[in-house]
């Protein structure tokens, strides 16, 4: 079994950002690489350390026996099936059990040793990881491994929103109804200002290599361009399978797979023009730092304030239907607030 500290470990690559922004498109890409293993969602960070306080100290027997539950079952959880199907094959070995069991000495450790027992599963040396979320735990990650380095992934908002929007249609189906609950173009529009501001305040705070920002439309427009330079900053190796991948839009559920822009200006067809107005009012200094224009729109104006006064009870319904997948709750509204102040 490879050494926790061995150079690749000490390296991983996050993939993070606002979510429907290219995350899990730059996720499949880098895990055609040869040398990098990188699974779905492995959300961590939210779903275990975030709760230490609560699972306790690993000098505590119990403490290891909670982790363990957690960690070996994340991807089922998290609707990340293969993945799942991946680790109950490895703990099907027991000396890969045992590993792995002797290994988790602390978080740092059982995060690690989980990351590498897969990566060695699949013939790889280096391993990553896509959670948008881990964009919050930003200085969490970097106490873990100080070499870490972030792909950052953002998109417009307008066409987040439109993905948002439709992130229902490619679920499980015990997750639709929780899904449709979220969308709010106020809070949704929050969810995506929040991320982007952290985006610009970690850009100032941690200078030189600490993080790539990659534009969705540019990945989708220029993909052979835009991952030659995500190799260049992790420091690998372009390599043209990395381009071909069996990957379909996950929202709208195109039968087109591969790496293809059709759903960057589908915004302009299907997002209501009260959903645009409020984005553009909300976000637009932000847009504007990406590079992103802010479009004149006329709203129908009896319509734009029944969504505004409709949000306290929007924010609630979907605070009540994803507490399950925050972790503790006033924890997770003061990052999210946070994001909004720039810090």
């Amino acid at each position: 079994m490879k050494d926790l500290h061995s150079v690749e470990s000490d390296h991983p690559v996050f993939i993070v950002g606002a979510p429907r922004s290219g995350t899990t498109l730059m996720a499949k890409v880098l895990n055609r690489h040869s040398r990098i293993f990188m699974p779905g969602e492995t959300h961590f960070f939210p779903d275990i350390y975030a709760q230490r306080e609560e699972l306790g100290s690993f000098s505590e027997e119990k403490t290891m026996s909670r982790v363990w539950g957690k960690l070996t079952t994340l991807y089922q959880r998290y609707n990340e099936p293969d993945d799942q199907a991946r680790v109950d094959a490895i703990l099907e070995d027991r000396d890969a059990q045992e590993h792995l069991r002797t290994s988790m000495c602390s978080y740092r450790e059982a995060l690690t040793a989980f990351m590498l027992v897969q990566t060695e599963r699949e013939g790889k040396v280096r391993w990553g990881n896509n959670a948008p979320k881990d964009l919050f735990y930003f200085e969490d990650i970097l106490d873990f491994y100080p070499g870490a380095q972030f792909v950052v992934c953002v998109r417009d908002i307008r066409g987040f929103l439109k993905s948002y929007q439709d992130k229902w249609k490619a679920t499980a189906d015990s997750q639709i109804g929780r899904l449709k609950k979220l969308y709010h173009p106020v809070i949704t529009s929050l969810l995506w200002k929040s991320s982007v501001r952290r985006v610009e305040a970690l850009k100032r705070k941690f200078s030189g290599n600490g993080l790539l920002v990659v534009r969705y439309e540019d990945m989708v427009s220029q993909p052979e361009a835009t991952i030659k330079g995500v190799c260049e900053y992790i420091s690998e190796d372009f390599e043209p399978q990395m381009l071909d991948i069996n990957f379909s839009n996950s929202s709208d559920r195109q039968a087109q797979t591969g790496i293809y822009s059709v759903s960057v200006d589908s915004w302009k067809k299907k997002l209501s023009l009260e959903d645009v107005w409020i984005a553009q009012w909300l976000c637009g200094r932000e847009m504007q730092l990406l590079g992103y224009e802010v479009k004149p729109v006329r709203p129908d104006k009896l319509r734009l304030m029944r969504v505004l006064l409709s949000t306290p009870w929007a924010l609630a319904r979907a605070l009540r239907s994803n507490r399950a997948n925050t972790g503790p709750i006033v924890p997770y509204i003061w990052r999210r607030i946070s994001g909004l102040m720039g810090r």
